[in-house]
C-alpha cells in the first residue's frame, strides 16, 4: 500500500514539475519579448525576405479587431489569426494593451484569455 502511495506522489511531482517548467518558459519568453530589442549582432536576412515593420497603431488595431470578433480568444490562438504579424510584436502589443486597461489578459492554463474592456 505504501508503495502505491509513493508512486502516486512521484507521478504528481513529475506532473507538477513539467507544468511549472512550461509556465516558466512562457513567462521568460514574454519578458524577453518586452525587454529585449533586436540586437545588431543578429544574422542578416536577404532583403527580399525582410518584411517592413507595421506601425504600432496598425498592430493595435488588428489585435483589437481580432479580440472584438472572437470573444474569449486565447493568446495562443491569436498568432494564427494574424499571420502577417510576428509573434513577438503581438505579445508586446498585448502587454501594452493590458497595461493601458484596453484589454484584460486572464491566465488560462498555459496561456491567457483575452477580453476587450472598452
Amino acid at each position: 500500500m505504501s508503495f502505491i502511495l509513493l508512486l502516486l506522489l512521484l507521478a504528481a511531482g513529475v506532473f507538477i514539475y513539467r507544468w511549472l517548467t512550461i509556465m516558466e518558459k512562457e513567462i521568460r519568453a514574454e519578458i524577453e519579448a518586452v525587454d529585449t530589442a533586436p540586437s545588431s549582432g543578429a544574422p542578416t536576412e536577404k532583403l527580399s525576405q525582410v518584411k517592413p515593420a507595421p506601425d504600432t497603431d496598425v498592430i493595435a488595431d488588428q489585435v483589437l479587431a481580432m479580440i472584438h470578433s472572437h470573444p474569449d480568444l486565447l493568446q495562443k490562438d491569436i498568432y494564427a489569426l494574424l499571420p502577417d504579424l510576428d509573434k513577438n510584436q503581438i505579445q508586446k502589443m498585448l502587454i501594452i494593451l493590458d497595461q493601458s486597461g484596453t484589454i484584460s489578459r486572464i491566465r488560462s492554463g498555459n496561456t491567457f484569455k483575452l477580453k476587450l474592456l472598452t
